[in-house]
């Protein structure tokens, strides 16, 4: 019986903490966080796309770099099967978030991820002379 486990709650009722969203460290870095894992172990960030967008335009022959743990990642990818397969790489999802995504495997076992785990955005200026 039901009503033996305890009161029924109303899920509109829960309130969740707010996401406080990326920081920016300085004119070419953003520091954001993982906020989740999805069954396949793809790890969602605070960090919107448009940020990125932004970032990137702030440092038009930057290189974009980014960091979580002991792990860096170049650059963006625009779908999963651009990447070798185990390797990271960084997208911006459907839901125009930054993920993390291992190519045919599960990030969040590979950088041994959890929610509220750093992520930091550079652009590293590139010397085109």
């Amino acid at each position: 019986r039901l009503e033996e486990l305890g009161t029924a709650i109303n899920l509109t009722q829960i309130q969740y903490p707010a996401l406080t969203g990326p920081e920016w460290i300085n004119d070419l870095e953003i520091q954001g966080h993982i906020i989740s894992s999805d069954h396949f172990g793809n790890l969602r960030t605070d960090i919107a796309g448009e940020v990125i967008q932004t970032l990137k335009q702030q440092c038009s022959h930057g290189a974009l770099i980014v960091s979580l743990g002991d792990h860096h990642i170049s650059g963006l990818a625009v779908t999963y099967a651009e990447s070798v397969k185990g390797r990271l790489i960084a997208l911006i999802n459907s839901r125009n978030q930054l993920e993390i995504a291992v190519a045919g495997g599960n990030a969040a076992q590979l950088v041994k991820a959890y929610a509220g785990l750093t992520v930091r955005v550079t652009m590293r200026p590139v010397d085109d002379s």
